[in-house]
């Protein structure tokens, strides 16, 4: 189901609303985390650098199906590059684990799609094989897909979260989400007055 934005002008998908919501988020953390002279002091970044770094984090690395992995590989004999991608990543997981924390001993409805758009590096719940073609599922072992590949939308699992909640009457669950998902939960408030 397309939702329109605020302006009535724009259709997205809740997937895309949510894609929208974890980007600007983790951009936002990003650069909160690069602000803090106390990061990366080991290193000589310029401002242009540490732009192009977070943006590498965030792109390739959090939205990417082959994120972890990519992040697993870098060890302390990398170079510097790769070391300070690697602290930056570091640095926006732990932050973005305190605002995703399960709110009063429930499944939280933010940590399931943030799983769910990052391959479970930030947030979690379904496992990164749910999401994304790993090396080895079959469709990717015959070439029909390639490691990484999405394979399930987000849209549902975020409706299913957000209708058990409304049916439930459990605000805990929603509230929070709202902080870090402000589109996507007006996007499936909107579907909902429909439904």
């Amino acid at each position: 189901m397309l939702i329109f934005d605020s302006k009535g002008k724009q259709a997205k998908t809740i997937h895309e609303w949510a894609e929208s919501d974890v980007r600007n988020e983790l951009y936002e953390v990003g650069v909160n985390f690069l602000n803090d002279p106390a990061n990366l002091q080991s290193y000589q970044v310029t401002a242009q650098d540490k732009q192009r770094y977070l943006k590498i984090v965030v792109e390739d690395y959090f939205f990417s199906g082959i994120g972890e992995t990519l992040y697993k590989s870098i060890t302390t004999s990398s170079p510097d590059p790769l070391k300070i991608i690697k602290e930056i990543y570091d640095g926006i997981k732990i932050e973005m684990e305190k605002r995703l924390a399960n709110q009063d001993s429930i499944a939280n409805l933010a940590r399931d799609i943030y799983g769910g758009i990052t391959g479970d590096q930030v947030g979690g719940g379904h496992g990164h094989q749910y999401w994304f073609y790993e090396a080895k599922d079959p469709e990717v072992q015959k070439l029909i897909k390639k490691e990484g590949d999405r394979k399930t939308q987000i849209s549902h699992e975020a409706f299913a979260g957000y209708f058990e909640y409304i049916v439930m009457n459990i605000s805990a669950g929603i509230d929070p989400a709202k902080k870090v998902l402000p589109q996507t939960i007006k996007a499936l408030e909107k579907m909902m007055e429909v439904v």
